[in-house]
């Protein structure tokens, strides 16, 4: 699992110009790669690649304050002060254009940063990213897959059932999430539960497993007994 926006630049060359290769759908560079037929070329290793991975990230969830970050081993020769500044305008652009916040209709297929109190009405197969201490409540039914990044501080989820072959998929928890009940082949995912995380859901006959509880973190029953179930 992945919070950051990940991106490749493509180096500028007599025939075509600089490119910025926005991950929308994926944060994996190798997939970025594959789906645009990028190759690193014969002189990565001494620093003259054709491509630059990048990573745009938030440790604290506040995206105001975000950081582009070199994803390379050997930093390319042509990486310099001037296109370093383009690539921090072009993730800045792109967190801008996706960031959402109040009431929103939908989020489909996408990935967003949610911020503030934000109400959403469906979620499908799409990724949420959480900024500082931002509340998100999803009214409609969960059906698909729906992950979100770190669920931190005063954070929180909250979603309604989550049933059929819907999902949900968390990193680290130490904000709260929040669901109704989680049935049929419904299933809850999540990293560590730390901090004062909590989680809690309605009746589960669906699956939820959690990374390991800690501090004074909370975790329902009905979480707990469906967990153990799942570990059997």
């Amino acid at each position: 699992m992945c919070r950051e926006l990940a991106a490749i630049v493509v180096r500028e060359t007599s025939s075509s110009p600089r490119r910025f290769i926005r991950g929308d759908f994926t944060p994996h560079h190798s997939e970025l790669m594959v789906i645009h037929q990028l190759k690193e070329g014969a002189g990565a290793k001494a620093g003259n690649a054709n491509i630059a991975r990048y990573e745009y990230f938030s440790d604290d969830g506040d995206w105001s304050k975000a950081t582009a970050r070199l994803d390379e081993k050997v930093k390319p020769s042509w990486l310099d002060e001037e296109c370093e500044a383009w690539v921090k305008a072009q993730f800045e652009a792109w967190r801008d254009e996706i960031t959402i916040t109040g009431d929103v209709v939908a989020v489909v297929g996408r990935k967003v940063i949610a911020t503030g109190k934000c109400t959403i009405g469906i979620a499908v197969a799409c990724t949420i990213l959480l900024g500082l201490n931002a509340k998100v409540e999803i009214k409609g039914e969960i059906k698909s897959h729906v992950e979100f990044g770190y669920v931190s501080g005063s954070g929180s989820i909250t979603t309604g059932d989550v049933s059929g072959y819907g999902s949900i998929t968390t990193d680290d928890v130490s904000g709260s999430l929040k669901t109704g009940s989680v049935s049929g082949s419904g299933s809850i995912t999540t990293g560590s539960v730390s901090g004062s995380g909590s989680i809690t859901t309605g009746y589960v006959s669906g699956s939820i497993t959690t990374g390991s509880v800690e501090d004074t973190a909370t975790v329902a029953d009905a979480v707990r007994a469906a967990a153990k179930k799942g570990s059997k």
